[in-house]
C-alpha cells in the first residue's frame, strides 16, 4: 500500500529509486561513522560532509532529470514491483572509498544477492518501458556515508558483516542545496509480495 504520494511541482525533477535502511541499520551506520571520525585528523573532518539519516539510501536506479508527466507512471510501476516482491535480507559487507580507492565518497557496500539483483532489474525494465534510458554502469549496491572533495584515499577498505531487512521502495527527488542535496520521498510503498515469482 502506498504510504505517500506527492507529485513534483516542476516541469522536471532529478529522480532516483531507492530503499531506506531500517532503524537498526541506521544505528549501526551512526556508530560506524562515529568510529571513523575518531580516526580522522581534525582538518580532514572539517572538509567532510556526512550523510544525514534522512538522506541515507540504497539506490536501485538513477533516473536523472525526469519530466513531471512520467512521475505517476513510475509510481504505478513501483506499486506493481512492490506487490510482486517479498521483503528480503541483505548484507553490508564492507566500508570503502567508493567507487575507487581515491574517490570522494565513503560508502558501505552490500553483497549481491538474487533478490537485490531482481529488484534492480525490475526497476531497470520499468525505466525502459517508459521510454527512458537506465544507467549503463555495473550495479554496485551501496549506502553513501560521507563526501569529501579531497577524497578518502587514506582510508582502507574494511570488512563488515551486518545483515539488514530491505522492505520498502521509494521514488526520491534530489533537491540541490548549498551544503548538500536533500532527498525528498515523492512516493513510498512497502514490499508486500507473498511468494517468490522468479
Amino acid at each position: 500500500m502506498s504510504k505517500d504520494s506527492k507529485l513534483a511541482s516542476k516541469t522536471s525533477s532529478r529522480l532516483f529509486i531507492g530503499i531506506r535502511p531500517p532503524n537498526d541499520t541506521q544505528v549501526f551506520l551512526d556508530n560506524l561513522c562515529a568510529r571513523y571520525k575518531t580516526k580522522m585528523h581534525p582538518e580532514t573532518l572539517n572538509r567532510i560532509r556526512w550523510t544525514s539519516r534522512q538522506n541515507r539510501h540504497l539506490t536501485l536506479a538513477f533516473l536523472g532529470q525526469t519530466p513531471s508527466e512520467k512521475v505517476l507512471p513510475i509510481q504505478k510501476g513501483l506499486e506493481e514491483i512492490a506487490k510482486n516482491t517479498m521483503k528480503f535480507k541483505g548484507c553490508i559487507s564492507s566500508i570503502t572509498p567508493f567507487p575507487q580507492s581515491n574517490s570522494k565518497l565513503l560508502a558501505t557496500e552490500l553483497t549481491h544477492s538474487p533478490e537485490l539483483l531482481k529488484a534492480y532489474e525490475d526497476c531497470k525494465r520499468l525505466i525502459e518501458s517508459l521510454g527512458m534510458k537506465p544507467e549503463e554502469l555495473d550495479y554496485r549496491p551501496h549506502i553513501t556515508l560521507a563526501r569529501c572533495r579531497s577524497g578518502f584515499s587514506n582510508l582502507l577498505t574494511a570488512a563488515l558483516d551486518h545483515p539488514l531487512w530491505l522492505d520498502n521502495i521509494i521514488l526520491y527527488q534530489s533537491n540541490p542545496a548549498p551544503e548538500s542535496s536533500h532527498y525528498q520521498p515523492l512516493f513510498e510503498t512497502s514490499l508486500s509480495g507473498t511468494e517468490d515469482i522468479r
